[in-house]
């Protein structure tokens, strides 16, 4: 190995080990082997593409092309507190600290959906066939169709216009039930079909461009189609600090996205304006009830007045009573103010207790009544009512937002209800005290008449039933205002737009997907047939997994007419090719092993890698360097190489072991493989080879011929099969482990670095057979054919291998017999048919 290393280095051809190979290029076969697959199967990865490519634009070419479509609102601030309008804002008529989110739910609510259906007549739908898929047809549709049954079950019917003046209606199918009808009618004219009742009008102005052209119309119900056209819906805010709603509507129609958002906003507005006027309406009911019910207490107390000023009469008091008088006058005041603000006070306590659940009502304005808590907590009030209201009225009780819309109204009701009672309390102890401090100064006025004492009394009544009048009537022209007023707090920012090009499918990206795949699915499959295959397929796979070295590579070696691709006989394998210069390199490194080796043998794992090919021809290419060599087929069970050389018969190697009497000279065949190479041949099959071989005679005859020749070469069994390879191994100095691309499993190849390492075989060396670059482009090829065939059916050990050697050498039988490489000659006395011939029954 020191020898052969270091002339390698001489002649540039440096000699690098297996694990610095490893470590220095533990990347590069993986990227090469990956490009090479590419490059060699280049027109299958091409194929897959175009077919992937082709399918995906069918399936993109096949979908509904889908637009979006876009508008903008905003939401306006409550002008009373513009500081905070990004939290407390005024929506919908209600102010809510829900924000925006609220009005995002309410605008892909499917309450307003089902208007905007019933406006834009959404629940039936027309297409046509345009290519590989439908289109929908919107305004452009060339025929109107009006139902006058109530939907009773979904229908769908196709429409043919063939002229002007009439259509053709068939292929009707009414909740699932198809129907026979057929029928070619005028337009304009009530037709009965299964459908029933309908009329189908034409549009004038697209009717001429679907001439001869199906129309397919499908009717659903309103709540199907507005469950449909709700998830087409979408309403997304902006950002926290800002009043701007975006709605995005998605549709195969572009005109009818822009419809739909246009009547979704419109009637998204009406909305908030039949919010605010229920609020208002029902304010108003509340004051009038009020007024008629103050208005007739007034009424009474005016008219007990004039009856006692007409019946008893009333006189000026005296002056020295004016400022008893002017006394009375404060207390009395003062009393009609704590009494004022106590009625108003019982009045909210009883309009309150008459409220319970889902029943609350709004609280009308009472202006200032002397309390800033219960003030605040009144205008607090009513805005709870009014977001219970409006939230109760777009979602179910069993929403989260309604519940806790409703438990915080419920909350904030019964703090104002015990914030009242607590201020009626109040005004009673203050009144208490006002009314002793009265009774006190009226004790004072002895002169006054008890007349006019009964006057002030009812006077005082009076009073303030007048005031809690023209209260309420201020009230109520307050909510006829607001009644009037039909604005709703939303502004239109953008209106419907967006681009012209579908948002689905995305026919880029689905050709790239196509592309993708249509790549991936060959190198999946190559992938996958490198992992499935177990043979060897580069020389990199034998130094991988053995430290033996490695003499050369002999290339594939396929028959053809051309005779310059093989070794010549009697040119002595001169010419020129691959094949030969391999030998020629092998002949070399032979040289560096061992330069006193001169018996040598051949050998395998399993039949069909070859070694009778290149011993025959090693034997011959050592011929032409004027060595004299001798070729033994130390086949004696299948007798190989005899069969080859045409010497079935012969007597050979097994005559000189069974006879010691036998001639050595005549069992050797002067020159029988080419130049300066004799051959010996088996011999007769005998009985007991495997004790044959163990006879001393072998020794006998292995010394005669080291005596004789520069070289002498044996071909034997495979190592793996049978023992006769082993046996022979004593009495030679080299072992060549020929190991065949294609045919040896990767499996044996720890048995032979096994064999190399117990050093079982004398100075085993490995010579690789067959080597070709494969189709397949992941390796090197199949069943080159420097096989021999292998079956061994002796019936006495020879063929009596593993089973997974067996089946190995089988699999490879067939394709390898007719690819044998064989020793081509001019030499009359080896006719090259004959050669070929037992060549196929190796």
């Amino acid at each position: 190995m020191d020898e052969l290393n270091q002339q390698q280095s001489n002649t540039g051809n440096s000699y690098i080990s297996p694990e610095e190979d490893r470590k220095q290029n533990h990347w590069l076969p993986a990227v090469m082997k990956s490009l090479h697959i590419f490059t060699v199967n280049w027109k299958w990865f091409l194929l897959s593409a175009v077919v992937c490519l082709f399918l995906a634009y069918l399936y993109q070419a096949k979908q509904e092309r889908v637009y979006e479509r876009t508008a903008t609102i905003a939401i306006k601030g409550n002008e009373d507190d513009s500081r905070n309008k990004s939290v407390n804002m005024t929506m919908n008529g209600v102010g809510t600290l829900g924000g925006l989110n609220d009005e995002t739910v309410i605008l892909k609510s499917h309450r307003l959906m089902r208007r905007v259906v019933k406006a834009l007549g959404l629940d039936v739908s027309y297409t046509t066939d345009m290519g590989l898929r439908e289109y929908s047809l919107y305004k452009e549709s060339p025929v109107k169709v009006t139902f006058f049954k109530p939907f009773s079950g979904n229908v769908t019917f196709d429409i043919e216009v063939e002229n002007e003046n009439s259509y053709r209606i068939h292929n009707i199918t009414v909740a699932g039930q198809a129907s026979t009808y057929d029928k070619t009618a005028p337009y304009g004219k009530v037709i009965d079909s299964p459908a029933g009742a309908i009329m189908v009008d034409k549009n004038p102005s697209t009717l001429r461009r679907y001439m001869k052209r199906t129309v397919r119309v499908a009717r659903t119900s309103m709540e199907s189609a507005a469950l449909a056209y709700t998830g087409c819906i979408n309403a997304v805010t902006r950002d926290q600090s800002s009043n701007l709603i975006t709605v995005i509507c998605h549709d195969t129609n572009v005109q009818r996205a822009d419809d739909i958002i246009a009547t979704l906003l419109k009637v998204y507005k009406e909305d908030i304006i039949e919010t605010k006027n229920r609020k208002s309406i029902s304010a108003d009911k509340f004051l009038t009830q009020r007024i008629q019910l103050i208005g007739g207490d007034l009424n009474s107390t005016e008219n007990r007045i004039a009856s006692l000023n007409q019946s008893m009469g009333i006189i000026d008091f005296d002056k020295n009573a004016s400022i008893y008088l002017d006394q009375s006058n404060q207390a009395r005041d003062e009393v009609m103010g704590l009494e004022s603000q106590k009625n108003v006070g019982v009045f909210l306590r009883d309009y309150l207790r008459q409220q319970g659940d889902g029943n609350y009502q709004v609280i009308p304005n009472m202006g200032d009544i002397g309390n800033a808590g219960l003030t605040s907590g009144i205008q607090r009030y009513n805005e709870l009512v009014m977001t219970y209201n409006r939230l109760s009225s777009n979602a179910s009780q069993s929403s989260p937002v309604v519940h806790n819309a409703l438990e915080e109204l419920r909350s904030t009701h019964a703090i104002i209800t015990k914030t009242v009672d607590n201020y009626i309390n109040t005004l009673n102890v203050k009144l208490r005290r006002a009314n002793a401090v009265q009774s006190s100064i009226n004790s004072s006025i002895s002169t006054v008449p008890q007349k006019q004492k009964s006057a002030g009394d009812i006077e005082r009544q009076r009073k303030i039933k007048e005031d809690l009048y023209v209260y309420l009537l201020n009230k109520r022209e307050e909510v006829a205002l607001q009644l009037a007023v039909t604005e709703a707090n939303v502004n239109i920012v953008e209106t419907p737009y967006g681009y012209a090009a579908p948002i689905y499918p995305r026919s880029t990206r689905i050709l790239c997907y196509g592309l993708i795949i249509g790549l991936l699915i060959p190198t999946f499959i190559f992938w996958l047939l490198m992992l499935l295959d177990t043979k060897v397929r580069t020389r990199r796979d034998v130094e991988e997994a053995c430290t033996a070295p490695v003499l050369g590579d002999i290339p594939y070696w396929k028959e053809d007419n051309d005779s310059s691709k093989f070794l010549d006989r009697n040119a002595g394998g001169s010419n020129y090719n691959a094949v030969s210069e391999a030998f020629r390199m092998l002949r070399y490194n032979l040289n560096f092993i061992k330069k006193r080796s001169k018996v040598m043998m051949l050998t395998s794992s399993i039949p069909g890698s070859g070694k009778s090919f290149v011993s025959r021809n090693l034997a011959l290419i050592l011929g032409v360097a004027g060595k004299k060599v001798i070729l033994v087929d130390g086949d004696i069970r299948k007798r190989t190489q005899s069969k080859i050389i045409d010497t079935p018969n012969h007597e050979g190697l097994t005559t000189y072991l069974s006879d010691e009497t036998a001639d050595l000279d005549s069992l050797i065949i002067p020159e029988g493989v080419g130049k300066n190479v004799d051959y010996m041949p088996a011999g007769v099959t005998p009985p007991n080879p495997t004790e044959l071989l163990m006879s001393p005679r072998l020794e006998e005859l292995n010394d005669e011929l080291r005596s004789r020749y520069d070289y002498v070469i044996y071909d034997t069994t495979p190592a793996l099969s049978v023992a006769d390879a082993g046996i022979i191994n004593r009495v030679v100095e080299l072992t060549i482990y020929v190991i065949r691309i294609g045919v040896e499993d990767r499996r044996f190849l720890p048995e032979i670095e096994k064999m190399y390492k117990n050093k079982k075989f004398r100075n085993l060396s490995l010579v690789i057979n067959a080597s070709m670059r494969s189709k397949m482009g992941y390796g090197y090829g199949y069943g080159y054919g420097y096989g021999y065939g292998y079956g061994y059916g002796y019936g006495y050990g020879y063929g009596d291998t593993s089973s997974r050697h067996h089946h190995s050498s089988r699999k490879s039988q067939h394709t390898e017999a007719n690819h044998e490489p064989k020793l081509l000659s001019n030499d009359n006395r080896i006719d090259v048919n004959k050669l070929n011939d037992a060549n196929k029954q190796d």
